[in-house]
């Protein structure tokens, strides 16, 4: 009988358990700042994609104003409330509905740098890049007269 009582008592606890980890799953997925993060990213994502114009350069405008809107309103909704802070996510993510990031493509990266074996970065060679140029030799490239001079070369 005693065995009997405390498995059930076992589990009342373990229901009990369950149940308290409903209730803070529950309230953290509810806490403003959580819903405030989730409007963000979600309406940052609605307002980019969105054809606000037929337009190209009326859609572009209103597309900025409206992702400045969301940053502002839904930080706002987190519980961030200085001014400067929203003002400065709300121009960033202005400036960000004016021209979108885009991520580069192989080819823009080859078209921008000359990768290839005339790769240069600012006149540099690009150490693993551009043929003949090692790491070890282009980061102790100033070095090595000094280490011919020791070895006695």
């Amino acid at each position: 009988m005693a065995k009997r009582i405390k498995s059930e008592q076992e589990r009342l606890m373990q229901q009990a358990s369950r149940e308290a980890d409903k209730a803070r799953a529950f309230q953290v997925l509810t806490s403003p700042a959580v819903l405030g993060l989730a409007s963000l990213m979600g309406g940052l994502y609605l307002a980019n994609h969105v054809t606000w114009d037929k337009d190209p350069t009326r859609n572009t405008d209103v597309r900025a104003i409206a992702m400045a809107g969301v940053a502002i309103t839904s930080l706002a909704a987190a519980g961030i409330r200085d001014k400067y802070v929203l003002g400065g996510f709300g121009v960033a993510a202005g400036v960000a509905g004016l021209d979108p990031v885009k991520f580069p493509s192989v080819e823009g990266v080859t078209q921008n740098f000359g990768l290839g074996s005339d790769a240069r970065l600012f006149g540099m060679p690009i150490p693993g890049i551009t043929p003949g140029t090692s790491a070890w030799e282009w980061l102790l490239g100033p070095a090595t007269p000094l280490y011919e001079k020791l070895k006695g070369r």
